[in-house]
Protein backbone atom coordinates (compact mmCIF):
# COMPACT_ATOMS: atom_id res chain seq x y z
CA UNK A 1 0.00 0.00 0.00
CA UNK A 2 1.34 3.44 -0.90
CA UNK A 3 1.98 6.07 1.76
CA UNK A 4 -0.60 8.29 0.12
CA UNK A 5 -3.35 5.68 0.36
CA UNK A 6 -2.45 4.78 3.93
CA UNK A 7 -2.50 8.45 4.89
CA UNK A 8 -5.93 8.88 3.31
CA UNK A 9 -7.25 5.95 5.34
CA UNK A 10 -5.81 7.27 8.59
CA UNK A 11 -7.19 10.72 7.95
CA UNK A 12 -10.56 9.03 7.48
CA UNK A 13 -10.18 7.17 10.77
CA UNK A 14 -8.82 10.04 12.83
CA UNK A 15 -9.72 13.16 10.92
CA UNK A 16 -6.23 14.52 11.46
CA UNK A 17 -3.42 15.29 9.07
CA UNK A 18 -1.05 14.21 11.84
CA UNK A 19 -1.89 10.74 10.54
CA UNK A 20 0.79 11.32 7.88
CA UNK A 21 3.41 10.27 10.43
CA UNK A 22 1.78 6.90 11.04
CA UNK A 23 1.00 6.45 7.38
CA UNK A 24 4.69 6.51 6.59
CA UNK A 25 5.82 4.32 9.46
CA UNK A 26 3.22 1.77 10.49
CA UNK A 27 1.25 -1.07 8.91
CA UNK A 28 -1.83 -0.16 10.97
CA UNK A 29 -3.09 1.71 14.00
CA UNK A 30 -2.69 -0.14 17.29
CA UNK A 31 -5.63 0.50 19.61
CA UNK A 32 -5.82 -0.15 23.32
CA UNK A 33 -7.41 -3.15 24.99
CA UNK A 34 -10.22 -3.32 27.53
CA UNK A 35 -10.65 -0.58 30.11
CA UNK A 36 -13.49 -1.95 32.22
CA UNK A 37 -11.92 -5.32 32.92
CA UNK A 38 -8.66 -3.59 33.81
CA UNK A 39 -10.40 -1.27 36.27
CA UNK A 40 -12.80 -3.69 37.94
CA UNK A 41 -12.12 -4.92 41.43
CA UNK A 42 -14.08 -6.68 44.14
CA UNK A 43 -15.10 -3.49 45.92
CA UNK A 44 -18.54 -2.71 44.62
CA UNK A 45 -17.77 -2.39 40.92
CA UNK A 46 -19.75 -4.13 38.20
CA UNK A 47 -18.91 -4.82 34.58
CA UNK A 48 -22.59 -4.64 33.66
CA UNK A 49 -24.21 -1.22 33.18
CA UNK A 50 -27.49 -2.84 34.23
CA UNK A 51 -26.07 -3.76 37.65
CA UNK A 52 -24.83 -0.39 38.83
CA UNK A 53 -23.30 -0.33 42.27
CA UNK A 54 -20.75 2.18 41.11
CA UNK A 55 -20.28 2.70 37.38
CA UNK A 56 -16.76 1.95 36.18
CA UNK A 57 -16.80 5.22 34.23
CA UNK A 58 -17.26 7.13 37.51
CA UNK A 59 -13.72 6.14 38.52
CA UNK A 60 -12.48 9.00 36.34
CA UNK A 61 -13.89 11.28 39.05
CA UNK A 62 -13.79 9.06 42.13
CA UNK A 63 -10.35 7.43 41.67
CA UNK A 64 -8.66 9.24 38.79
CA UNK A 65 -5.20 7.83 39.46
CA UNK A 66 -6.43 4.31 38.72
CA UNK A 67 -7.75 5.43 35.35
CA UNK A 68 -4.64 7.44 34.58
CA UNK A 69 -2.49 4.38 35.33
CA UNK A 70 -4.39 2.17 32.88
CA UNK A 71 -4.26 4.82 30.16
CA UNK A 72 -0.51 5.19 30.65
CA UNK A 73 0.00 1.41 30.57
CA UNK A 74 -1.66 1.17 27.16
CA UNK A 75 0.40 4.00 25.74
CA UNK A 76 3.54 2.38 27.21
CA UNK A 77 2.54 -0.91 25.57
CA UNK A 78 2.58 0.80 22.18
CA UNK A 79 -1.01 1.86 21.55
CA UNK A 80 -1.40 4.64 19.01
CA UNK A 81 -4.98 5.22 20.15
CA UNK A 82 -6.70 4.81 23.51
CA UNK A 83 -10.37 5.07 24.45
CA UNK A 84 -11.70 7.24 27.24
CA UNK A 85 -13.21 5.61 30.31
CA UNK A 86 -16.71 6.68 29.31
CA UNK A 87 -18.54 3.46 28.43
CA UNK A 88 -21.99 3.91 29.99
CA UNK A 89 -21.41 7.60 30.74
CA UNK A 90 -24.61 9.05 29.29
CA UNK A 91 -27.11 10.73 31.56
CA UNK A 92 -29.66 7.97 30.98
CA UNK A 93 -27.16 5.22 31.86
CA UNK A 94 -25.78 6.98 34.94
CA UNK A 95 -29.18 7.81 36.42
CA UNK A 96 -29.90 4.31 37.86
CA UNK A 97 -26.68 4.59 39.88
CA UNK A 98 -27.74 7.96 41.24
CA UNK A 99 -25.03 9.82 39.34
CA UNK A 100 -25.80 13.13 37.68
CA UNK A 101 -22.21 14.38 37.24
CA UNK A 102 -22.23 13.59 33.53
CA UNK A 103 -19.96 16.44 32.48
CA UNK A 104 -17.41 15.74 35.21
CA UNK A 105 -17.20 12.04 34.31
CA UNK A 106 -16.82 12.57 30.58
CA UNK A 107 -14.63 15.64 30.70
CA UNK A 108 -12.51 14.12 33.46
CA UNK A 109 -11.91 10.92 31.48
CA UNK A 110 -10.78 12.88 28.43
CA UNK A 111 -8.51 15.21 30.39
CA UNK A 112 -6.86 12.32 32.24
CA UNK A 113 -6.03 10.75 28.89
CA UNK A 114 -4.56 14.00 27.64
CA UNK A 115 -2.35 14.21 30.73
CA UNK A 116 -0.55 10.96 29.83
CA UNK A 117 -0.78 11.05 26.03
CA UNK A 118 2.64 11.05 24.32
CA UNK A 119 3.13 13.24 21.27
CA UNK A 120 1.67 11.81 18.10
CA UNK A 121 -0.94 9.60 19.80
CA UNK A 122 -4.74 9.89 19.78
CA UNK A 123 -7.69 9.75 22.15
CA UNK A 124 -11.08 8.36 21.16
CA UNK A 125 -14.23 9.20 23.11
CA UNK A 126 -15.91 5.90 23.99
CA UNK A 127 -19.71 5.73 23.75
CA UNK A 128 -21.75 2.64 24.67
CA UNK A 129 -25.14 1.50 23.45
CA UNK A 130 -28.03 2.67 25.63
CA UNK A 131 -29.12 0.28 28.35
CA UNK A 132 -32.56 1.83 28.79
CA UNK A 133 -35.24 0.14 26.66
CA UNK A 134 -37.81 2.11 28.64
CA UNK A 135 -36.73 5.42 27.10
CA UNK A 136 -37.87 6.88 23.79
CA UNK A 137 -35.48 7.53 20.95
CA UNK A 138 -35.50 11.32 21.39
CA UNK A 139 -34.27 10.93 24.98
CA UNK A 140 -31.49 8.61 23.83
CA UNK A 141 -30.44 11.08 21.13
CA UNK A 142 -30.31 13.88 23.70
CA UNK A 143 -28.20 11.77 26.05
CA UNK A 144 -25.67 10.85 23.37
CA UNK A 145 -25.51 14.44 22.14
CA UNK A 146 -24.75 15.68 25.64
CA UNK A 147 -22.03 13.09 26.18
CA UNK A 148 -20.48 13.84 22.79
CA UNK A 149 -20.35 17.55 23.57
CA UNK A 150 -18.50 16.93 26.84
CA UNK A 151 -16.03 14.57 25.16
CA UNK A 152 -15.38 17.13 22.44
CA UNK A 153 -14.85 19.74 25.14
CA UNK A 154 -12.27 17.40 26.65
CA UNK A 155 -10.32 17.35 23.41
CA UNK A 156 -10.88 13.85 22.02
CA UNK A 157 -9.88 13.24 18.41
CA UNK A 158 -12.86 11.09 17.40
CA UNK A 159 -15.88 9.29 18.87
CA UNK A 160 -16.50 5.54 18.95
CA UNK A 161 -20.08 4.26 19.16
CA UNK A 162 -19.22 0.72 20.14
CA UNK A 163 -20.85 -2.66 20.86
CA UNK A 164 -23.91 -1.80 18.79
CA UNK A 165 -26.47 -4.53 18.23
CA UNK A 166 -29.87 -2.96 17.48
CA UNK A 167 -31.14 -0.56 14.83
CA UNK A 168 -32.67 1.90 17.31
CA UNK A 169 -29.40 2.12 19.23
CA UNK A 170 -27.43 2.81 16.05
CA UNK A 171 -29.75 5.52 14.74
CA UNK A 172 -30.17 7.25 18.10
CA UNK A 173 -26.48 7.06 18.96
CA UNK A 174 -25.27 8.28 15.61
CA UNK A 175 -27.77 11.14 15.53
CA UNK A 176 -26.69 12.20 19.01
CA UNK A 177 -22.97 12.13 18.26
CA UNK A 178 -23.41 14.11 15.08
CA UNK A 179 -25.48 16.73 16.86
CA UNK A 180 -23.34 16.98 19.98
CA UNK A 181 -19.91 16.95 18.36
CA UNK A 182 -20.17 18.30 14.83
CA UNK A 183 -16.98 17.79 12.89
CA UNK A 184 -15.50 14.93 14.91
CA UNK A 185 -14.91 11.65 13.07
CA UNK A 186 -17.22 8.84 14.19
CA UNK A 187 -16.49 5.13 14.45
CA UNK A 188 -19.37 2.64 14.71
CA UNK A 189 -18.66 -0.95 15.68
CA UNK A 190 -20.96 -3.93 16.12
CA UNK A 191 -21.08 -6.87 18.50
CA UNK A 192 -21.94 -10.05 16.56
CA UNK A 193 -23.07 -13.50 17.58
CA UNK A 194 -21.28 -16.69 16.56
CA UNK A 195 -22.82 -16.72 13.09
CA UNK A 196 -20.78 -13.66 12.18
CA UNK A 197 -23.82 -12.44 10.26
CA UNK A 198 -26.05 -11.13 13.06
CA UNK A 199 -25.67 -8.98 16.13
CA UNK A 200 -25.80 -10.47 19.61
CA UNK A 201 -29.51 -9.57 19.66
CA UNK A 202 -30.15 -11.29 16.32
CA UNK A 203 -30.27 -8.29 13.98
CA UNK A 204 -28.69 -9.00 10.57
CA UNK A 205 -25.46 -7.07 10.09
CA UNK A 206 -26.77 -5.80 6.77
CA UNK A 207 -29.66 -4.08 8.58
CA UNK A 208 -27.31 -2.43 11.04
CA UNK A 209 -25.11 -1.12 8.23
CA UNK A 210 -28.20 0.19 6.47
CA UNK A 211 -29.16 2.02 9.67
CA UNK A 212 -25.77 3.72 9.69
CA UNK A 213 -26.42 5.00 6.18
CA UNK A 214 -23.99 6.67 3.80
CA UNK A 215 -21.18 9.00 4.76
CA UNK A 216 -21.97 12.65 5.35
CA UNK A 217 -20.06 15.12 3.15
CA UNK A 218 -16.64 15.84 4.65
CA UNK A 219 -17.37 13.48 7.54
CA UNK A 220 -16.78 9.84 6.63
CA UNK A 221 -17.70 7.01 8.94
CA UNK A 222 -15.54 4.09 9.93
CA UNK A 223 -17.15 0.74 10.75
CA UNK A 224 -15.84 -2.18 12.74
CA UNK A 225 -16.41 -5.20 14.92
CA UNK A 226 -15.81 -5.29 18.66
CA UNK A 227 -16.57 -7.49 21.65
CA UNK A 228 -18.47 -10.82 21.75
CA UNK A 229 -16.13 -12.83 19.45
CA UNK A 230 -12.73 -14.39 20.02
CA UNK A 231 -9.99 -13.42 17.55
CA UNK A 232 -10.27 -16.49 15.33
CA UNK A 233 -14.03 -16.19 14.96
CA UNK A 234 -13.89 -12.42 14.51
CA UNK A 235 -11.40 -12.87 11.67
CA UNK A 236 -14.00 -14.87 9.78
CA UNK A 237 -16.74 -12.36 10.57
CA UNK A 238 -14.52 -9.46 9.59
CA UNK A 239 -13.92 -10.96 6.16
CA UNK A 240 -17.69 -11.18 5.64
CA UNK A 241 -18.19 -7.64 6.90
CA UNK A 242 -15.55 -6.23 4.54
CA UNK A 243 -17.37 -7.87 1.63
CA UNK A 244 -20.55 -6.13 2.76
CA UNK A 245 -19.04 -2.66 3.20
CA UNK A 246 -15.42 -1.54 2.66
CA UNK A 247 -15.77 0.95 5.52
CA UNK A 248 -15.14 -1.94 7.93
CA UNK A 249 -11.66 -1.05 9.19
CA UNK A 250 -11.75 -1.73 12.95
CA UNK A 251 -11.02 -5.10 14.59
CA UNK A 252 -11.36 -5.51 18.39
CA UNK A 253 -11.94 -9.09 19.60
CA UNK A 254 -12.30 -10.29 23.18
CA UNK A 255 -9.71 -12.42 24.93
CA UNK A 256 -12.33 -15.15 25.23
CA UNK A 257 -12.92 -17.98 27.67
CA UNK A 258 -10.49 -19.62 28.05
CA UNK A 259 -8.41 -16.55 27.57
CA UNK A 260 -6.51 -15.99 24.35
CA UNK A 261 -2.94 -15.19 25.26
CA UNK A 262 -0.96 -12.21 23.96
CA UNK A 263 0.88 -14.17 21.26
CA UNK A 264 -2.28 -15.65 19.72
CA UNK A 265 -4.03 -12.30 19.98
CA UNK A 266 -1.16 -10.57 18.18
CA UNK A 267 -1.15 -13.17 15.42
CA UNK A 268 -4.87 -12.59 14.85
CA UNK A 269 -4.33 -8.84 14.78
CA UNK A 270 -1.64 -9.20 12.16
CA UNK A 271 -3.97 -11.42 10.12
CA UNK A 272 -6.77 -8.84 10.42
CA UNK A 273 -4.50 -6.18 8.94
CA UNK A 274 -3.75 -8.54 6.06
CA UNK A 275 -7.51 -8.84 5.49
CA UNK A 276 -8.11 -5.11 5.26
CA UNK A 277 -8.27 -3.84 8.83
CA UNK A 278 -6.46 -0.60 9.58
CA UNK A 279 -7.06 -0.26 13.32
CA UNK A 280 -6.64 -3.27 15.61
CA UNK A 281 -7.04 -3.55 19.36
CA UNK A 282 -8.80 -5.58 22.00
CA UNK A 283 -12.03 -5.70 23.95
CA UNK A 284 -13.09 -7.53 27.14
CA UNK A 285 -10.33 -9.46 28.85
CA UNK A 286 -7.44 -8.00 26.88
CA UNK A 287 -4.82 -5.86 28.57
CA UNK A 288 -1.52 -4.07 28.04
CA UNK A 289 0.32 -7.38 27.52
CA UNK A 290 -1.90 -8.15 24.51
CA UNK A 291 -1.29 -4.70 23.05
CA UNK A 292 2.48 -4.94 23.61
CA UNK A 293 2.52 -8.28 21.77
CA UNK A 294 0.52 -6.79 18.90
CA UNK A 295 2.91 -3.83 18.63
CA UNK A 296 5.87 -6.21 18.57
CA UNK A 297 4.22 -8.32 15.87
CA UNK A 298 3.87 -5.24 13.67
CA UNK A 299 7.44 -4.05 14.14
Amino acid sequence: MTHGLREAIYVRVLGSLMARVLAQAAPGLVLDGALGTQLLDQDGLSASPTQRVRPVCALSVDQPERVRTVYAAYFAAGADVIHTNTFGATRHDLAPAGRSDVRAINLGAALLAREVRPAGRWIIGDVSPPWRPDLDEATLVDGHAEQASFLMEGGVDALHLETQHAVREVTAGLAGLRRGAPGLPVWVSFALNDTGLESVSGVPLQELVAAVGPDEPERPLVLGLNCSLRPDRMLEAFTLARALDPRFLLFQPIAGDPDVGPAAFAAAGRAALDRGAHAVGGCCGTGPAHIAALRAALA
